[in-house]
């Protein structure tokens, strides 16, 4: 009897022990990425990893080339002197937080490799946020941390701007105090989970900046607003919004504000379009595309949650922009868009009535009906399946997409199928 207990004993060991081994190797092993495989290649190394840093956002610049000393370097003329014209290269900014450290934004040249980083510090106190998102115009830098937009100008005067700035600064491992000079923050109504810097310009010459900062949803741990909550054409529903701004250098957020009015109490960036997103987004990038093949305007979404594959998901940003994708914010509240910190006329809050939501949304080019009759159309293109863990989107100047992965952080390292320590891009093959 005791021989039959202990071989019923050792048989249900070694099942189990054969049933983790099965379910580990499948795990690891059991997954593939064509679209990974065939469509993307690895630009640089993603920095900080071995001390902790959990990578976030991600952004892209181009701008005067710099030695390790801190110095310009300036290209050379036929007799190998140099000019008064100075060298450039493309540098990748990858926003990253700690568990006991500062947050920092780590500078990597294209082409010369890792520079350094920069502490971020508030009001001279260390400051420890999320820093999910980061973008630049090559003159103004925006965090997207919690429910702040920090925006960061002219910071020391010795410097042309906050870009030179970082860049330099980051060459000594500086640390770069947040809140001094022009600098300042506003509040989203929502989350800024993410943010990037978009620019384009048209054969006429006419130049079109956009700022998009985007909320993250998953339910029972990361909730918004049930007005963000938005019922689609096609009966699905999206729940995070995405806000465009316009860039302004004018003012001290580098984006254009309310239209001045003696009722306001005060100037904040304006909202000038929402876009209704998906679920579990953690990044965002626009792409013009070429104008001689009248094709691009892509939206690009990174979308991850966990240790589940990351898609990258491309949209018509054409088709979003149709006026039957669209209704007035007040559909969803019908005071508006509300602006929680700003007074009107001795009332608080300010509420925007004039806003409109856009729908992205769509599996298929298949087009629906809506109730009253207008002919819409999803939007979706395609999408691509990687490994876990997609973060922030930026595009190069050679109209590439990079994507930074967090797998290689440390808190994750040991339990994703494939950990990656590089930042990858890829170029829509519609394009």
């Amino acid at each position: 009897m005791k021989h039959k207990k202990g071989l019923i004993v050792f048989t249900t060991l070694f099942s189990v022990v054969v049933f983790l081994a099965i379910f580990l190797m499948m795990w690891f092993w059991g997954d593939s990425y064509d679209d990974f495989g065939n469509n993307f290649r690895e630009e640089v190394a993603i920095p900080g990893l071995d001390e902790g840093a959990c990578p976030q956002g991600l952004a892209t610049a181009n701008h005067k080339l710099y030695n390790k000393s801190g110095e310009v370097e300036f290209v050379l003329d036929a007799e190998g002197n140099p000019t008064n014209q100075a060298k450039m290269q493309e540098y990748y900014f990858i926003s990253a937080y700690f568990k006991d450290k500062p947050s920092r934004i780590y500078v990597t040249g294209r082409t010369s490799g890792y520079l350094g980083y920069v502490s971020l510090y508030r009001g001279g106190e260390p400051f420890y946020g999320h820093v999910g998102g980061v973008a630049t115009n090559g003159t103004v830098f925006w965090i997207g941390s919690e429910s702040t937009v920090y925006c960061i100008k002219r910071t020391v005067n010795d410097y042309d701007n906050a870009v030179d700035e970082i860049i330099r600064l980051s060459l000594k491992n500086s640390e770069l105090e947040l809140k001094c000079g022009t600098t300042t923050s506003f509040e989203v109504n929502g989350s800024a989970s993410f943010i990037n810097y978009y620019k384009t310009s048209s054969s006429s010459g006419t130049t079109t900046e956009r700022l998009y900062v985007g909320e993250f949803y998953r339910a029972g741990n990361y909730e918004t607003p049930k007005n963000h909550h938005v019922t689609l054409p096609d009966g699905s529903v999206n729940r995070a919004f995405m806000y465009e701004y316009n860039i302004s250098s004018s003012t001290e957020y580098g984006l254009t504000v309310i239209s001045s009015n003696d009722k306001l109490n005060k100037q904040v960036p304006k909202v000038q379009n929402i876009y209704s997103i998906p679920d579990r987004i953690q990044g965002v990038a626009r792409v013009s595309g070429s104008a001689e093949t009248n094709k691009g305007d892509t939206l690009i979404l990174s979308q991850s949650y966990g240790l589940v594959n990351s898609e990258i998901i491309l949209y018509n940003f054409k088709t979003i922009e149709q006026s039957g994708n669209r209704v007035l914010y007040t559909t969803f509240d019908s005071k508006g868009f509300e602006y929680p910190d700003v007074t009107y006329g001795g009332v608080r809050p300010y509420y925007d009535t004039g806003v409109h939501v856009y729908y992205v949304y769509g599996n298929s080019r298949s087009k629906t009906v809506n109730n009253e009759g207008n002919t819409i159309y999803p939007s979706f293109i395609r999408s691509y399946s990687l490994p876990s863990m997609s973060e922030g989107l930026a595009v190069s100047s050679d109209d590439r997409v990079n994507i930074l992965f967090e797998s290689s952080a440390k808190k994750y390292k040991a339990f994703v199928r494939q950990p990656l320590d590089k930042v990858y891009s890829f170029r829509p093959s519609h394009i």
